[in-house]
């Protein structure tokens, strides 16, 4: 009967190992940071200068931080330090981000935070790195926990 306890006991263990790999497998989860120089959303012979930083969990949610400041001709820089959160699907090999509310001053920096919706390109380089292809020019290299 000890034994028979024992192989019970056993096998429920195995399946929780099995069960909770399978939970931690389930998702996409990383995290992101890029600096980025490029001209102004909102007027001529505008530029700006910011850091980026990404946050996508495996629970279809994620953020953004933004840190930096823009300037326009004659007037002087407005300082931008915002966070906002998103939810996200995966359609295809693209990512489709909902962006929850911004202040004025992200999408006056960043024109790809204007629209409530982004779509973003994830390909795997290994186990812990991904490159995150935004719509800018150059991605981003985004790694897991």
């Amino acid at each position: 009967m000890f034994i028979i306890s024992l192989l019970g006991m056993l096998a429920i263990f195995f399946a929780y190992l099995w069960w909770k790999s399978e939970v931690n497998s389930g998702g996409f989860e990383c995290r992101a940071k890029m600096h980025v120089n490029m001209a102004v959303n909102i007027c001529d012979r505008g530029y700006s200068d910011f850091d980026i930083f990404l946050s996508m969990q495996d629970n279809g949610l994620g953020y953004y931080m933004v840190l930096g400041a823009y300037t326009c001709p004659n007037l002087p820089p407005k300082v931008v330090d915002s966070t906002f959160h998103f939810t996200y699907k995966k359609n295809g090999q693209y990512y489709f981000l909902y962006l929850d509310k911004r202040e004025s001053g992200v999408s006056n920096m960043i024109k790809i935070f204007k629209d409530d919706e982004l779509k973003i390109k994830i390909n795997k380089i290994d186990n812990y790195e991904y490159i995150v292809y935004l719509p800018f020019e150059q991605p981003m290299i985004c790694k897991q926990d």
